[in-house]
């Protein structure tokens, strides 16, 4: 039919989510996906539209709680983040907020990915699947 799909980045919708509820601003950064002491963490630049500063990374609590020395004045994340980057209000310089995704901050942040065909849409993982991890785990114990 050739009909595509445009991929947009769970972190890219969040970031215009805050930027159009908060006018724009400062830097963000949105952690996603969080397990044991790493989330997934995507920075954005100052502005309106936010665009990614590159691409996201697993980061630690430590690495998160050093965002506003690289120009990150709000971090966006979900509970299970907290615990990793310590509560709110305990980071100089960084808010760390509920993230928030909007339907109309999706189409918008679409204008500034690229279509590709629908069978070559597959999702990113930041990290190896659990069900793999622990295969591999067993697999080791039980000597190969």
């Amino acid at each position: 039919t050739g009909a595509e799909c445009v991929p947009v980045p769970s972190a890219w919708v969040a970031a215009r989510t805050w930027s159009r509820e908060h006018g724009g601003g400062g830097g963000v950064a949105v952690a996603l996906a969080a397990k044991g002491p790493t989330a997934f963490v995507t920075e954005f630049g100052a502005g309106e539209l936010p665009i990614a500063t590159g691409p996201g990374r697993l980061m630690t609590g430590g690495e998160m709680r050093e965002l506003p020395g690289r120009g990150v004045g709000v971090l966006l994340c979900d509970r299970f983040v907290i615990p990793i980057v310590g509560s709110p209000g305990d980071i100089p310089g960084l808010s760390v907020c509920e993230i928030g995704f909007d339907g109309l901050a999706c189409v918008e942040m679409a204008e500034l990915a690229a279509p590709v065909d629908p069978v070559e849409l597959v999702p990113r993982y930041p990290r190896e699947p659990e069900a793999v991890t622990k295969w591999r785990e067993l697999k080791a114990r039980k000597g190969g």
